[in-house]
């Protein structure tokens, strides 16, 4: 998945080296499945080969595409694992700090094949298929979040009862013990990164966050500065400009749902941001927005029972 996980697990039984044999295993049948970064993966090879029809999923890969078509849904398009050609069109696969924008008519040429309209997917039998043959998959906004739950589940099927797992930020806690984890969200800053803007206290919950203070470029033909959060319903990356989210934090119970929701708040101003969440049962949000150049914050209704 292009990133690091680490686990820690509170318990006087713990056989280190088997569970990192197992946890690699977990990781590397994710990898196979939905990594667009290994050439021979499933992901790959749907997205490869066009004349693919009926694509066999997995159960977790059906899950992982079935919950993408949730959250497109509840976004009104807003989440979109088609998306992936417009990071290459605006150059963040290949990116260099300084560059030039494209044309309004190369962002329609893509647009045209952007969109989870142009999939088909039967849950029933876990099939996929596409109705534009130059559509392709990726699944970064969401997978992540997914292998966290499924090794916390693998830790629980085990008895363990005090643990975290945490994949490239995205994180699940769980504390039946009464205890809680101490959770950092780090400042949306990059002249102090490693800082930390908040601490919250976790017990059996999931954190997600979605930055855009670290990937962004500055388009010289245009002047303008974007973000790596590209909208699909446009095309466009978001820009760089006051009231812009920096960063939003999202508390759930499972960490796909987190992953997910916290990637379409980076889409939205933070009044809609907040409304969104609000309206989404046992989920929480903090987010810090820019203001006349200054960082701001804004959370949901519940989300100060999380500081104790």
């Amino acid at each position: 998945m292009g990133t690091t996980y680490s686990v820690a697990i509170k318990s006087n039984d713990v056989d280190s080296n088997y569970l990192k044999k197992e946890f690699e295993n977990i990781l590397a049948k994710i990898n196979h499945e939905m990594s667009t970064y290994k050439k021979e993966s499933l992901i790959s090879k749907f997205n490869s080969d066009s004349s693919i029809e009926n694509f066999q999923l997995s159960s977790d890969f059906s899950y992982v595409i079935e919950k993408s078509f949730f959250y497109n849904d509840l976004s009104n398009g807003l989440f979109d694992i088609t998306v992936h050609p417009l990071y290459d069109l605006w150059g963040f696969q290949s990116k260099s700090l300084d560059s030039v924008e494209p044309t309004s008519n190369q962002v329609l040429n893509i647009l045209e094949f952007v969109g989870m309209d142009n999939l088909n997917f039967d849950a029933s039998k876990m099939e996929l298929s596409r109705v534009n043959p130059k559509t392709s998959i990726d699944l970064s906004a969401i997978a992540k979040g997914h292998a966290v739950d499924v090794i916390a589940n693998y830790l629980e099927d085990l008895g363990y009862e005090s643990f975290l797992v945490d994949i490239g930020g995205e994180l699940r806690v769980a504390s039946f013990d009464k205890t809680f984890w101490e959770i950092g969200i780090q400042k949306p800053d990059i002249n102090e990164i490693g800082s930390v803007s908040e601490v919250i206290n976790l017990r059996n919950k999931s954190i997600a966050t979605s930055g855009n203070y670290s990937n962004f470029i500055n388009y010289i033909n245009t002047g303008s500065s974007r973000s790596h959060i590209v909208n699909p319903k446009t095309g466009y990356p978001v820009l760089i400009q006051d009231g812009l989210i920096a960063s939003a934090t999202v508390i759930s119970s499972s960490c796909i749902d987190a992953d997910a929701i916290a990637t379409i708040l980076m889409l939205l101003s933070f009044e809609d941001a907040i409304n969104f969440v609000e309206k989404i049962v046992d989920t929480e949000a903090y987010l810090i927005f820019i203001e006349n150049g200054l960082f701001k914050t804004i959370e949901t209704k519940g989300f100060d029972k999380f500081r104790y």
